[in-house]
């Protein structure tokens, strides 16, 4: 995505460096968490699995690469393919945007995302899918959700 001819990495790259000089935050501390639960509920077609999972993801705001440890147990049979897919919103089907790699629990991994594949996460426009031989759809599914940070805990007064 382009803004006034600049790109959004651009964009956010100057205000990753902006943020870096009012606070010193280190890279972990100023990673973007994304996660879901998988469930057979959230597939489009009818799934019936007693299968569930949990996928976390961490965007590193200067680099924009994106980590990922997906989790996941009970499928049918051995997961074909592990992915995200976009853009859609949620109920609806998207191609395969980033194969995660090997479809063995647990799927760990990274990658820089792209302009586009930046977008789509920012804008929750992204949901992971696990495919089995059982369901070449999907048997597990999840939109994948940004997790806010919890202000902290009030201090208690005496």
């Amino acid at each position: 995505m382009r803004l006034m001819g600049v790109s959004m990495r651009s964009w956010l790259s100057v205000a990753a460096l902006l943020a870096g000089f009012a606070s010193p935050v280190s890279a972990a501390q100023d990673d973007i968490r994304y996660a879901c639960n998988l469930s057979a509920d959230e597939e489009s077609a009818e799934v019936y699995s007693d299968g569930t999972g949990r996928a976390e993801f961490a965007l590193e705001r200067t680099t924009l690469k994106l980590s990922w440890k997906i989790s996941f147990e009970k499928l049918s049979g051995p997961a074909t393919s592990v992915g995200v897919y976009g853009p859609d919103r949620p109920g609806g089907n998207a191609g395969l945007l980033i194969d995660l790699g090997k479809p063995n629990s647990p799927v760990v991994g990274s990658k820089t995302l792209n302009d586009g594949e930046l977008q789509y996460f920012v804008t929750g426009r992204v949901y992971m899918n696990i495919l089995t031989n059982k369901y070449k759809d999907g048997e597990l599914r999840c939109q994948i959700t940004r997790l806010r940070d919890t202000p902290p805990a009030a201090a208690k007064t005496q």
